[in-house]
């Protein structure tokens, strides 16, 4: 029975050719696009997946009182809150790093590029699980002069050569940097772009201070990992009593009313980040 309707069906299609065409044609189209979709949908859900530990890893986000009284939140915040919270949320955190980015020149074959230098603070690899190549991630903070590149920037500036203790020269006379490792390439679907990692050394920010000495400026990304059992909602309860206690008025331009009216802070998630932070 099965045969008569298969070649029923055969003759049906050769005597028709035209609507058989179509008929295909729409079928292969719309198989095509739902495999599209699909592969789309499970590209966009799947940024910024960290393995288990990302849903406890929060970008802060910040927001100033405008002159209508509205906060429209920034994926930055101050610098400075980072040096206050392991005393005032050492038990909710596990680990808090910024990330600022610096610009550099660098050099090959003649040829000069300007590349991005992103500078974090030591428990960055306490929140992300970044895959090392060769050398230890660790050596990177133990000085400000060593950097972390990912595999493109090596095969870029080394070619096949091991870089591994092998000088990066910046258009900074007076800043060379050290290869301590090199790390595997990011994926695309992550809003972590960093090709080059350096420590991040309030030292050498002494002749910038928006960049971690103010409260009420916006310049570097604040990353946390909360602890295990804490949730974004009470830590959010407790950031403006956090903010009242710690900013000083007399130190900040500008500040004319309590600190958490002027400045607002928010956990967004980072598997959230790429869909739904506004900053």
């Amino acid at each position: 029975m099965f045969k008569n309707y298969l070649t029923t069906a055969i003759r049906n299609m050769m005597r028709h050719k035209l609507y058989t065409m179509i008929n295909i044609g729409g079928l292969a189209i719309g198989l095509a696009a739902c495999i599209l979709i699909f592969l789309f949908v499970k590209d966009e859900l799947s940024f910024d997946d960290w393995g288990t530990s990302s849903d406890s890893i929060y970008r802060l986000e910040a927001a100033f009182q405008q002159n209508q009284g509205e906060y429209d939140f920034v994926a930055m915040s101050p610098g400075k809150l980072r040096d206050t919270f392991a005393e005032n949320f050492s038990g909710e955190f596990d680990a808090v790093s910024r990330l600022y980015r610096n610009r550099h020149m660098l050099t090959r074959n003649g040829d000069v590029f300007q590349e991005e230098f992103w500078a974090a603070d030591t428990q960055f690899f306490d929140i992300f699980d970044i895959e090392m190549i060769s050398g230890s991630r660790e050596d990177v903070f133990r000085d400000n002069r060593s950097v972390i590149i990912n595999q493109s920037m090596a095969l870029k500036y080394f070619g096949d050569v091991d870089p591994i203790g092998l000088i990066l020269d910046t258009d900074e006379n007076d800043y060379v940097y050290k290869v301590a490792g090199v790390m595997k390439d990011l994926p695309e679907n992550s809003h972590l772009a960093f090709k080059f990692l350096i420590l991040f050394d309030p030292e050498r920010y002494v002749d910038s201070p928006w960049v971690a000495e103010y409260w009420l400026m916006s310049n570097v990304y604040t990353y946390i990992k909360l602890a295990s059992g804490v949730s974004p909602q009470q830590i959010e309860a407790d950031l403006p009593d956090y903010l009242d206690r710690n900013v000083i008025r007399s130190e900040q331009t500008g500040l004319d009313q309590d600190p958490s009216e002027q400045l607002k802070l928010r956990l967004m998630p980072v598997p959230d980040i790429h869909l739904y932070s506004t900053g």
